[in-house]
Order: C-alpha cells, then structure tokens, then sequence
C-alpha cells in the first residue's frame, strides 16, 4: 500500500491537478490544510474521488510549522510506502513510480524534482521524497528536510520526475523570515538554518544581516557541508549588493577554492 502525503494552503486552482498525477500510484492521500481560505479541501475530496484511492484531508495544520504538518499527514498514513507531493506538483510517471517502489529493496528513494517551463524541463535536482513508513520525519519549520528515525539505511536515486509548477503568488519573503527565525530560537547554532536564514534576510534586502549569518554559518558548519560553498557564493553576491568589490572577490575565491570543481 502507498500513501501520498501532502500539505496546502490556499491551493484551490492547482491541487486538483497534484492529486490527479497519482493515479496509478497511489492507495491513499492524506492532505493536511493548514488553514485556508478558499476552496482547497473540497476541491482536494473532489478530486480524490476521480482517482479513487481512500482520502483523508485534515483541517487544522500549522501554518507556521511546514515540517511539523508533512509529520502530521506522514502520522496519519497507514501505507507501507510514504510519498511526498506538493500542490504544486505532478508526477510525471505514476505507474512507473509504483512498480519502482513495490521491487526495489531501498529504504528511500531521491526523485529529480523538476522545474517547468510550459512543457519543457528547466533547473531540476534531487530530493528525497519517497520512503518507507516509520523510517523518516521531517526537521524545521522551513526548508524542511527528512531525518531518519533510526539511520539511512539503503537509499535509491532514480530519474522519476516530479513535475514544478508554482502558479503567481504574492511575495512570501517576510513569511518564511518569519519561520527561520522560529527555526533558529528552536535550534540555536544549526548550520542549515544559519545558512537559510541568511539566505533569506537577503531576500528581505538586509544584506548586512545575510553577511552576519554567513559568517555565523561558516563557523560552525563541518568543512564537508556542502552548502559552504554556497555561503561563500552567496556572500559574494551580498557584498556586490553593498558596494564592497574587494570582499565580493575573496568570497568568491574561496567558494571556488571549497569546490574546484564548480566554478559557476
């Protein structure tokens, strides 16, 4: 049995869509509403009814806690498999995904999760979004991240594509600042919520506070972390913002003296 796992808020006009890709994949959807104001959940029973798996769509999710309402939903699954899909998503291959997940011998499997423009693919990357129930939870209110609950185990990478397509919305910059701050009371010195809080104060044009992060970040994240290079690539781009040429230039340096290999 595999259940799809999905939260939305305020996703009337696209979550249709999402669910209707699981045909052929999925036994059961959960979908947690984090409060919206729209037509979201009848639209989601609707279309759960189309595909005909079992649905269950829950009210009340935390609209401040992205990570804790996927948990919600993953609570909520009695599949043997959990998949994760967002509103604005669609699976590419659903039955392809099906018959991966009931032979392979993976704990959890990466998808390539993939930007569209119209029909055409753009910027894609990695992300787990498949695993088997009672192997991982999500950490973080935002920029969430799967954690396993008793270590990796096997993990597959596939090429199965989870379709992009995030409709017009208003700026959510001060939203998500919002939340990383809360991560950052709740995880005080963690480098991945350093490294996006930082991210995000540029968002919000505070580049003197993105440099301050990125420094923070750079402190007590492990010389192996991969979004090092990154931090130096970012606060490169944020002493641009400022004027600060000389400074701009060494970050860059060293981003390119972190991974050689990557000189974009």
């Amino acid at each position: 049995m595999i259940s799809v796992c999905m939260i939305a808020h305020n996703e009337a006009e696209i979550i249709g869509a999402a669910i209707a890709s699981t045909a052929g994949l999925a036994d059961e959807i959960i979908v947690v509403d984090t409060g919206s104001t729209d037509d979201t959940v009848d639209v989601a029973i609707n279309a759960g009814a189309h595909v005909q798996p079992h649905m269950a769509v829950i009210e009340g999710g935390d609209y401040r806690n992205l990570g804790g309402s996927r948990n919600q939903a993953i609570r909520e699954a009695m599949g043997d498999w959990i998949v994760i899909l967002d509103a604005d998503e669609t699976i590419a291959d659903p039955t392809g995904v099906r018959e991966f997940l009931e032979n392979t011998t993976a704990q959890a499997v990466y998808i390539r999760e993939t930007y569209m423009q119209g029909d055409k693919p753009g910027l894609a990357f990695s992300q787990m979004r498949c695993w088997r129930r009672g192997t991982y939870e999500y950490l973080y209110r935002c920029h969430e991240v799967p954690t396993p609950l008793n270590g990796w185990g096997e993990i597959a990478h596939t090429e199965f594509v989870w379709e992009h397509r995030p409709p017009p919305r208003p700026d959510k910059s001060h939203f998500y600042l919002m939340l990383l701050l809360m991560d950052a009371e709740e995880n005080p010195g963690d480098a991945r919520v350093l490294y996006y809080l930082a991210r995000q104060w540029m968002y919000c044009a505070a580049y003197h506070k993105a440099i301050e992060l990125s420094k923070k970040f750079l402190e007590v994240a492990p010389p192996a972390f991969t979004d090092r290079e990154w931090a130096y690539t970012n606060m490169a781009e944020y002493y641009v913002a400022i004027g600060d040429t000389e400074n701009a230039l060494e970050n860059r340096w060293r981003a390119v003296q972190t991974r050689p290999t990557q000189r974009s």
